[in-house]
């Protein structure tokens, strides 16, 4: 007898569905991903997310997309809650969605929101509603890593992120460096976090052809690529001055910088903070290209086109661009902490220490210097993730998962 086909719910606030907003990142890939992954294995998928406009149903590769829009009607005495207004309003909107839908088209199996931003608060509360919160990268991490103390709205959703997690039936992680990190900041058993990692279309992500470097007019460069928001936590204060120092002494070498901007701790852009110290430093602009924000579809190309992915974030929940590259051809140096050590192992990429110039600047040196250590970590990367890390792969793992919740 086949498998029983579930029902699910997909929640991101992260992804307005109907427009893009720069606001998305490995939440909305994940479930984007994910949703697909889980219709072409025959699943009933429906994914919550924002719309911009009026609320909205409609179908995209198989699962059912539903826009949610989110009234403002809060009052002026509301102004200080700023974050945790607009969260906790998605995550209430959510909630109901969900409600009405489980009471017109039957009762969902699972229904799964991020952890980020308490996005599961409502449905985690609610007895009836079988809740799984996924772990991605909790909002006092990613304060911490970017040197932002908590603030009235944050502490509070940090507070019912805590409650969200608590009140899951169950609970996953994309990490073991975050499962552990989650149970320390919030008082979790971190034996109740099941370890269930990100995945990949590897027949998306694969090596292709692609005139990139035309475009970037870098046909005959050594070619870095940063994938990522420009901020702190993804370790551009270490990239920044390494770069410098790398070209300084070597003409042949330009980076390439994909991702959308963000505003830094003194609420200053962190692009033009960037750019700034590389002009001080006498790093032409010449030597550096600024795509701003990708399109997911435009990645195989922009990640062929690259001899070395450095994506030297500190503390990396997880890491998905190390996936992407490594599938696409492009060799990581990822930091050894956090889970890129999960992702990357000892064969597919180079580790360094996390915040140290020296060590960063002397990685991307020996690696584009050395073809035949490329192609070999090129291969052993590509096969790493067919092996571990195939949306097929990935998809079967959360299937148990699900069944597990749903029994």
């Amino acid at each position: 007898m086949s498998a029983r086909r579930l029902r699910l719910a997909l929640v991101t606030g992260d992804w307005t569905l109907d427009g893009p907003t720069g606001l998305g990142g490995g939440i909305e890939t994940y479930v984007r991903v994910m949703a697909r992954g889980m219709a072409a294995a025959g699943h009933d998928v429906h994914v919550i997310g924002r719309a911009t406009g009026r609320s909205f149903r409609t179908s995209v590769d198989g699962a059912t997309l539903h826009g949610v829009q989110v009234p403002e009607t809060w009052t002026a005495a509301d102004t200080d809650l700023g974050e945790a207004r607009d969260a906790l309003g998605f995550a209430w909107h959510a909630w109901r969605q969900i409600c009405r839908l489980a009471a017109t088209d039957g009762p969902f199996d699972v229904v799964e929101a991020p952890e980020y931003k308490a996005q599961g608060l409502y449905l985690a509360r609610d007895p009836q509603l079988p809740t799984v919160v996924k772990c991605h990268a909790h909002l006092r991490l990613c304060l911490a890593l970017n040197g932002v103390p908590l603030a009235l709205d944050t502490a509070l959703l940090a507070s019912l992120e805590a409650e969200a997690l608590m009140a899951a039936r169950a609970v996953h992680a994309n990490s073991r460096a975050l499962a552990a990190r989650c149970a320390d900041d919030y008082g979790l058993d971190a034996a109740r976090i099941a370890l269930v990692p990100y995945g990949i279309d590897t027949g998306h992500f694969r090596p292709t052809g692609s005139d990139c470097r035309q475009q970037w007019r870098v046909a005959d460069a050594r070619v870095l690529l940063f994938v990522g928001r420009m901020e702190a936590r993804k370790g551009i204060d270490t990239l920044v001055p390494a770069f410098a120092a790398l070209a300084a002494r070597r003409p042949d070498v330009v980076l390439v910088l994909a991702g959308p901007d963000t505003a830094g701790a003194d609420g200053r852009s962190c692009l033009r903070q960037m750019i700034d110290a590389w002009t001080a430093a006498g790093v032409g602009a010449d030597r550096y290209r600024v795509l701003g924000p990708v399109a997911h579809d435009a990645l195989p190309a922009i990640y062929s086109a690259a001899d070395v992915l450095v994506a030297p974030s500190p503390f990396e929940p997880f890491g998905l661009v190390y996936l992407e590259a490594m599938a696409c051809g492009a060799v990581p140096i990822a930091c050894a902490a956090g889970g890129a050590p999960e992702v990357v192992g000892d064969d597919a990429g180079v580790l360094v220490p996390p915040d140290d110039v020296a060590a960063l600047e002397a990685a991307m040196a020996r690696l584009l210097d050395d073809g035949p250590r490329r192609a070999r970590l090129r291969a052993a990367g590509r096969a790493r993730v067919e092996g571990a890390f195939s949306l097929e792969a990935v998809v079967a793992r959360t299937e148990r998962l699900y069944r597990e919740v749903a029994a």
